[in-house]
């Protein structure tokens, strides 16, 4: 769980031959007129192997970009011998920019808009939650992304939305090339159900190559996603303890300049337990994840 911004346009230098004159005891000379440079090969002329040839420097973001998330959900519930499947996706807009300068160490941008359900769904969030939400987010002491805005551990809409797009919040190293592996990690405090929870989640990339994106040269790169959940608190009055752990892969096409996540897809399953003091119910929560980039994104 579209057309990429056209890339800079390369400058070819035209440089006019000049003549001097120059006089000196009754006889005059004239330099030679300089050579114009070579004009430099357009894109569509240099060999394939070339453009796609490693290493790949992750430069200056010139733009934000503009993206859609899409998360379908499978849930299974399991209470004594009673078993309940349901399903739902979610449709979230966003756009964001990285600040100040090659590999910036902070996000900014906006969540722009919601839905719940199929694609002809009109089901919005609640209707206390106004859109548009800033988003701001910097590298954490793990490497990930740590989010300022909202606050993950308020019980709000905001909040909850914003889980999902941390998927895309990205901060790899400024040098990539094939077979480069590294980690990053993050714990944060989310509410789910009025109860909060500290979200441990490790992960770890692999770079795969690099490959063209209408005709835009994009990195490959292969993750794996650890996570685990804990927390304890009240529900309907009585005491409750959560704890959960699961895994997921993703497969991700990154732009280098400003390294965004131009598109990718994935899949996660998470494994929750909740105990009361009566009874225990446990839950399987399977996700299907598509990251795309509108057509209006920047540069």
């Amino acid at each position: 769980m579209i057309v990429p911004p056209s890339r800079l346009a390369r400058l070819v230098a035209c440089v006019a031959t000049s003549v001097a004159t120059c006089v000196a005891a009754l006889a005059s000379c004239a330099p030679p007129a300089a050579t114009p440079p070579a004009r430099p090969a357009p894109t569509a002329d240099v060999p394939l192997r070339d453009r796609l040839a490693a290493p790949w420097e992750i430069g200056a973001a010139l733009g934000g970009v503009s993206q859609r998330l899409v998360l379908h959900t499978e849930l299974e519930s399991r209470v004594d011998t009673v078993v309940r499947r349901d399903s739902s996706a979610l449709h979230l807009a966003f756009s964001w920019t990285r600040l100040s300068g090659t590999a910036s160490e902070r996000l900014s941008g906006l969540i722009t808009a919601a839905r719940f359900g199929d694609a002809d769904s009109t089901a919005l969030p609640p209707s206390d939650q106004l859109f548009p939400i800033p988003l701001v987010a910097t590298r954490s002491a793990g490497g990930g992304a740590e989010t300022s805005s909202p606050d993950l551990a308020a019980c709000s809409a905001a909040a909850a939305l914003l889980s999902p797009i941390r998927e895309a919040l990205f901060f790899p190293p400024r040098r990539l090339t094939p077979g480069l592996t590294w980690t990053d990690s993050s714990s944060v405090t989310v509410c789910r159900d009025s109860i909060p929870l500290t979200v441990t989640t490790q992960r770890q990339y692999r770079v795969v190559g690099a490959e063209l994106l209408r005709d835009e040269v994009v990195v490959r790169v292969d993750r794996e996603t650890r996570v685990r959940m804990q927390g304890q608190g009240r529900q309907f009055g009585e005491p409750i303890e959560i704890a959960a752990d699961g895994e997921g892969t993703s497969t991700l096409l990154v732009r280098l300049a400003g390294a965004y996540l131009l598109q990718g897809t994935g899949s996660q399953e998470l494994r929750m337990t909740m105990r009361g003091r009566r009874r225990t119910q446990t839950l399987v929560q399977r996700t299907r994840l598509d990251l795309l980039s509108d057509s209006s994104a920047t540069p």
